[in-house]
């Protein structure tokens, strides 16, 4: 099983000239034999932590790889973004 990492933030912030921070950040990690169950906990600390009703669009941002692409089905209001290192590709 390989490890993996998701991170939950609300925007960028800049504090500096060209430099920008997390609004928020959390992240989730560990290694996952079901994937399932990660985007399961990603969901939870959404929901406890947000009103779902009140989000207009949650971004999944990465390599397109089938891991990140299946959170769209358990995240409601959710797109997938292409990183910008895998589309500078």
């Amino acid at each position: 099983y390989l490890p993996r990492l998701v991170y939950i933030h609300e925007g960028k912030e800049e504090v500096g000239k060209g430099r920008f921070k997390l609004k928020r950040p959390y992240y989730l990690g560990g290694i996952y034999p079901d994937t399932d169950e990660l985007w399961l906990d990603v969901l939870t600390y959404i929901e406890e932590h947000y009103e779902l009703h009140d989000v207009e669009r949650i971004y999944l941002c990465g390599d397109g790889d089938r891991w990140i692409k299946r959170g769209l089905e358990f995240l409601p209001k959710s797109v997938f973004v292409l990183d910008l290192f895998h589309l500078d590709k």
